[in-house]
């Protein structure tokens, strides 16, 4: 079993936050979500990424209509 990342690059962040590299780039500018630099690259800590989703709001669920 592959080991949960520690940390994860801009295009791994997107993808696991199903948003793109403005809406992060945004979230970093605003303080939401922490950002480091390794080696000229910017990592997003995994655990930066875990917080930002425990602090949003549940998001409601209407029952279809079908």
């Amino acid at each position: 079993m592959k080991p949960e990342p520690l940390a994860y690059r801009v295009p791994d962040a997107c993808a696991a936050l199903g948003i793109g590299r403005t809406l992060l780039y945004r979230l970093i500018a605003e303080g939401k979500i922490e950002a480091r630099a390794i080696a000229g690259r910017t990592i997003i800590p995994a655990a930066s990424v875990n917080a930002f989703l425990a602090a949003l709001p549940n998001a409601p669920i209407t029952k279809s209509a079908t």
